[in-house]
């Protein structure tokens, strides 16, 4: 266990340092820092000036390591284009971040947990095969595309919900002032909607086959004389058999399965019948 804490936390290091490097040259390779800091027009004794300001007049090395140290204290330093502190414009952005967070997280599972539910129960089904496909879709698809697409067909060509602003419920809520976060609500909803189900499909297809899958397991156990066919056919086994249940809670003695394995092909298509045996074999 403590093996697995100390590798966890060297992995979490690593890709800190990671991160931070690959921003950290990202800014400089975008361009002089300065000059997006004061202007183009700027001439160089200006641009000089805010360098020395920015810090940026120093070797790499040593304004990488400043830039750590000043991640550690909570230090984001300025916002090159409006001049103010970074971790000041996080804060003021972050209950609409917030509002579309949990907006995701409330739809997807809504959504996706009774559709891994049906698609447990109805496994081997068509309706399983068609949610299933739905959700490889789902998790395959472009967050970015989608949401150019849901704003030119529902924004611009039917003019069902809003292409862009933000109506703020979270924020005076937190302010204590409830009764403009209950009159925001409607239309924070309605300008909610479009980015909330653009950022909950990929959630949405992969919360339903994690449902699926855990439905499935914990429906493992139960004497079930309905074998996944599917499979058994794609292995090549489709003569009928006959299958002999010993399962004592089930009352079922002798029931028709299609079914033509041997028994150490059972794992290989993924056949799993509690206490069930093939007769014949």
């Amino acid at each position: 266990m403590a093996q697995y804490i100390t590798r966890r936390v060297l992995l979490a290091v690593l890709v800190v340092i990671g991160v931070t490097l690959l921003t950290f040259i990202s800014i400089h390779l975008s361009g002089d820092p300065a000059v997006l800091y004061v202007s183009e027009r700027a001439g160089q004794e200006e641009l000089a000036e805010a360098r020395r300001r920015l810090g940026l007049d120093k070797p790499l090395p040593e304004q990488y390591l400043n830039f750590l140290s000043g991640l550690a204290r909570g230090d984001l330093g300025l916002s090159l284009a409006n001049r103010t502190p970074a971790l000041a414009l996080v804060i003021e952005r972050l209950p609409a971040t917030l509002e579309l967070t949990l907006g995701a997280l409330l739809l997807s599972n809504i959504i996706a947990i009774p559709i891994g539910l049906i698609s447990a129960v109805k496994r081997g089904t068509r309706l399983d095969g068609t949610i299933m496909l739905v959700a490889m879709f789902g998790q395959s698809m472009p967050g970015f595309w989608l949401g150019i697409m849901s704003i030119l067909f529902f924004g611009v060509t039917l003019r069902a919900f809003p292409v862009s602003g933000q109506v703020p419920v979270l924020a005076p809520l937190l302010a204590g002032d409830i009764n403009t976060a209950l009159q925001n609500l409607p239309a924070g909803i309605h300008h909610a909607i479009l980015p909330v189900v653009t950022i909950s499909v990929f959630s949405i297809a992969r919360n339903a086959v994690g449902a699926f899958g855990a439905f499935g397991s914990a429906g493992a156990g139960i004497c079930d004389h309905r074998p996944r066919e599917r499979l058994i056919r794609t292995a090549g086994y489709s003569a009928p058999r006959l299958a002999e249940c010993h399962d004592p809670d089930c009352d079922h003695r002798r029931v028709g399965i299609r079914l033509s394995i041997k028994r150490r092909d059972c794992n290989r298509v993924g056949v799993r019948m509690a206490g069930c045996r093939a007769l014949g074999i």
